[in-house]
């Protein structure tokens, strides 16, 4: 009889570093093609969750109930967990997309607030 090797398993802290350090390189920072966008939103907060659920589990037990996996109270906790994963990370795009966008229009253009829609103008076309 053949053996089979059966996979190492995977620490759960090695796997949340690695699943998180992906999720911001590619997801919050933005410099990826939509297609790969959508992969990523498709699979990482999941994975993320799966990970972290655990922990967060007997942190908070109140919150997050202890269940075993495939339990109908683990889906409702893995549910909670995803849910407030992809809520953060929405939060932190938003936040930084305002902060990125945060230019003084009138500065860039080398121009004063009351400036006069031919000044504007003027200052457009030469930039």
């Amino acid at each position: 009889m053949a053996h089979i090797a059966r996979p190492r398993p995977t620490s759960p802290k090695l796997l949340f570093n690695y699943s998180k350090s992906i999720f911001f390189i590619l997801v919050v920072h933005g410099t990826m093609s939509s297609y790969l966008s959508t992969l990523m939103w498709s699979f990482l907060p999941g994975r993320i969750a799966q990970t972290i659920l655990p922990t967060l589990s007997s942190t908070f037990p109140r919150l997050l109930p202890p269940a075993p996996p495939g339990t109908e109270a683990w889906r409702h906790n893995y549910r909670r967990v995803l849910t407030a994963v992809v809520i953060l990370a929405l939060a932190y795009n938003s936040f930084s997309v305002m902060r990125a966008a945060d230019v003084d229009w009138y500065d860039l253009l080398g121009v004063g607030p009351r400036a006069g829609d031919d000044e504007l103008r003027r200052a457009f076309r030469q930039l």
